[in-house]
């Protein structure tokens, strides 16, 4: 908000941590669907990746409303100091930006994520959670621009300099702490298909 210090909205903090929600369930998925293939075909990944598409729409849920919450209020206030901040983001490209972000990153999702079937199926989920991580981008790109284009711009190569650099450089860290750790639980009875009866019993007190 520091671009534009003349607007200010409570929710916006709110609007990020939940974006930042569905971008980490994503790749929550993306990384599960790759673990899924790197480890035996014994293990059934159905529940999980079911329970993950279940998250994934309570955070689409979540950040579509607050964004509709924030843009409702301000509209209905009709005050020049905040509605300027969506005035930016609603003429030239940027409100054709706008309504690709609420068919991407809500109107699909949502009635995607409402099939079990999708939600049980790893490839369907998977490319729903890229899907997702574009949405993240171009909603930042929507969110940062217009303040300093707000009749339309082009992206600069710099910016998908920035988005790859600190990705890689995090993907990096990320392989580097997870190249020395088991890829799953040791042990784990629910995965090693163990039934409750087959458990030991817990000590005596």
């Amino acid at each position: 908000m520091s671009l534009e210090p003349e607007w200010f909205s409570s929710a916006y903090g709110l609007i990020l941590i939940s974006g930042q929600g569905v971008a980490g369930l994503a790749l929550a998925v993306i990384g599960l669907r790759l673990l899924a293939a790197r480890v035996d075909g014994g293990s059934d990944w159905t529940e999980s990746f079911n329970h993950l598409g279940n998250l994934l729409l309570g955070f689409v849920m979540i950040w579509a409303y607050l964004v509709f919450s924030q843009f409702l209020i301000i509209w209905s206030a009709n005050i020049p100091e905040e509605a300027i901040w969506y005035v930016h983001r609603s003429q030239g490209g940027w409100l054709a930006v706008a309504i690709a972000l609420i068919a991407v990153h809500f109107a699909v999702p949502f009635v995607v994520l409402l099939s079990r079937r999708v939600k049980r199926r790893a490839q369907a989920l998977t490319v729903l959670a890229v899907v997702l991580l574009l949405a993240r981008l171009l909603n930042l790109i929507w969110l940062i621009l217009p303040a300093f284009h707000p009749q339309g711009g082009t992206l600069h190569w710099l910016d998908l300099a920035l988005v790859l650099g600190l990705g890689g450089l995090w993907a990096a860290a990320f392989t580097w702490f997870w190249a020395g750790q088991a890829a799953l639980p040791r042990r784990d009875p629910h995965l090693l298909g163990l039934e409750p009866a087959d458990l030991p019993a817990p000590p005596a007190p």
